[in-house]
């Protein structure tokens, strides 16, 4: 079939007149001059068409160029050698083939491109004619509907509802929230206890959630939260710098919720992954060190996940912990530009914390509250594949410097333990401090990867210690660099590292709501978080 079509553009066709000599020779030059490959050599119009056909038939002496062809060697034969005593129904017939021919002709070249029959038949070609119908409208692309939908526990026919505001107080427990909505969605502040709920974007869609107060947070439930593919932006305190320390005896008592927290769980796991959580900096001056509260704070939550989440808060802390009795925090694949990254504080039993294939930026990475008296076990680090370009990786502070019972620095080991692996340290990196509010912060105790492998006893495990590039840094003032620009406008690519270093951190296009989001809920990993995350039968 190709091998045809290619012959029928690029050939020319065999002489109609070898097919069939009865064939007039000036039928025969209509034909050949219908077939030519360069439109220029074809039959400009109709008109000039018929006023051939009818010259043909009439027996007309004019000469073969005035008819507009010329003939072929094999058919060159002058019109005027035409026998005039050919009958008049011979005439008839062989017009009436003709014609058959001519049609034949238009039907095939325009079968193959070489011709149009709308120019054709016009003498005015691509002009519409007075009695042509209009031609029909383009339908306007059909705009994607914007609604909340909330599924049951078990799927099924949704309920649907025009806003959040809407669904939020009509949603039962474990039931899914799916915002179907783009851009900014101011929200009051979303309290939720008593239901455990799942709030996600919808296939397609980047909800940003805004609170529009200072004082509250943004999201707070003692149930079950999983939230998946949102943007939580919130807006600077106006009291945004705090002084003195910002957790201790009294934290745990009087959770610090009035300054624009964006979630605040208690007693209960909360689940985030493909989130961005945004807070920009006050732009009212303040004076002194800058130190913030928490962008989530975890009140005796049992269990908290992080995964494929960016989070930009250049005066707060990623996470403050209130540890309870077997607690867990996992946090992966996670990018993070921030003043600290973890903060917790144990009152009795122990915990683990989880760090894997992370992109962490801050002044501090974890700080831990110690409690008064020495136990062992405390808490449990495990750390594997991350980026660290933190100023001090772990700080130690007494819950009460003044009935601190122990050494801190000789205890340590013996209270809580830290694993890592092929984890990579900015060559800036502290890696243990001692601080207290009595005597401030003390000279780092270890200063070198070698000196924090020696300290907790460990063979080298593949971490390495570099001069990492100037996206990956942070300022004098323990405040990231790429966190202080403008957050609203960061996105995972910013983080990226040179191919050297390609293998440590976070996997940056799985990061952040949008795209990331719809890719990765087609994969069997996001399958496995689903089970996880979802309510117990």
């Amino acid at each position: 079939m190709i091998s045809l079509v290619r012959s029928v553009c690029d050939e020319p066709p065999p002489a109609i007149r070898q097919l069939n000599p009865e064939i007039p020779p000036w039928l025969a030059g209509i034909v050949e001059k219908l077939l030519a490959k360069d439109p220029v050599d074809r039959f400009q119009s109709a008109a000039e068409v018929a006023a051939v056909l009818s010259q043909g038939s009439t027996g007309s002496r004019q000469p073969a160029k005035t008819l507009g062809f010329e003939r072929s060697a094999t058919a060159a034969v002058d019109v005027a050698e035409e026998a005039p005593s050919r009958l008049v129904t011979a005439r008839r017939q062989w017009l009436a083939a003709g014609a058959l021919l001519v049609v034949g002709g238009l039907i095939l070249a325009e079968a193959i491109g070489l011709t149009s029959l709308r120019e054709f038949l016009s003498e005015e070609p691509n002009v519409p004619r007075p009695h042509d119908p209009p031609p029909p409208p383009v339908p306007s692309p059909v705009p994607q509907p914007e609604e909340i939908l909330v599924f049951g526990p078990r799927g099924g026919k949704p309920r649907v509802f025009q806003t959040l505001a809407q669904a939020i107080p009509l949603a039962k427990p474990d039931d899914v929230i799916e915002i179907r909505q783009n851009g900014v969605i101011p929200v009051h502040p979303m309290r939720l206890d008593g239901r455990p709920l799942t709030i996600r974007a919808g296939q397609g869609f980047r909800p940003v959630l805004t609170s529009d107060r200072e004082d509250s947070p943004l999201i707070s439930t003692d149930s079950r939260l999983v939230l998946e593919g949102l943007v939580l932006r919130m807006k600077p305190a106006a009291n945004e710098r705090v002084g003195g320390e910002t957790m201790g005896p009294a934290w745990r008592d009087a959770p610090p919720v009035d300054l624009g927290l964006a979630i605040v769980s208690r007693d209960a796991p909360l689940y985030l992954a493909n989130c961005r959580i945004v807070q920009t900096p006050s732009q009212t001056p303040s004076r002194g060190r800058m130190v913030g509260i928490s962008c989530i704070y975890l009140d005796g939550s049992p269990e908290c996940e992080l995964r494929n989440c960016l989070l930009l808060s250049p005066l707060r802390n990623l996470i403050g912990w209130n540890c309870p009795p077997g607690g867990r925090l996992t946090i992966q694949n996670v990018v993070g530009s921030s003043h600290g990254v973890v903060e917790a504080l144990f009152s009795e039993g122990s915990a683990s914390l989880h760090l894997k294939g992370n992109t962490l930026l801050a002044g501090s990475g974890v700080r831990v509250w110690l409690p008064s008296e020495s136990r062992s076990d405390v808490l449990t680090i495990q750390s594997s594949e991350n980026v660290f370009s933190v100023g001090m990786l772990l700080t130690c502070s007494p819950v009460d410097p003044e009935a601190l019972q122990f050494e801190p620095a000789a205890h340590l080991p013996a209270m809580m333990t830290w694993h890592d692996r092929r984890d990579l340290f900015s060559k800036r990196t502290g890696f243990l401090e001692f601080r207290s509010r009595a005597a401030g912060s003390e000279p780092p105790v270890l200063g070198s990867l070698r000196q924090w492998d020696d300290y907790w006893g460990k063979p080298d495990a593949g971490s390495r210690q570099a001069l990492l590039p100037p996206n990956l840094s942070y300022t004098h003032t323990n405040i990231p660099k790429t966190a202080l620009d403008d957050p609203k406008d960061t996105v995972p690519g910013d983080f990226r590292l040179t191919d050297e270093w390609a293998d440590f951190g976070a996997d940056l296009d799985r990061v952040g709501p949008g795209e990331a989001y719809d890719r990765w809920r087609k994969t069997p990993d996001y399958r496995a978080w689903t089970e996880k995350v979802s309510p117990t039968p």
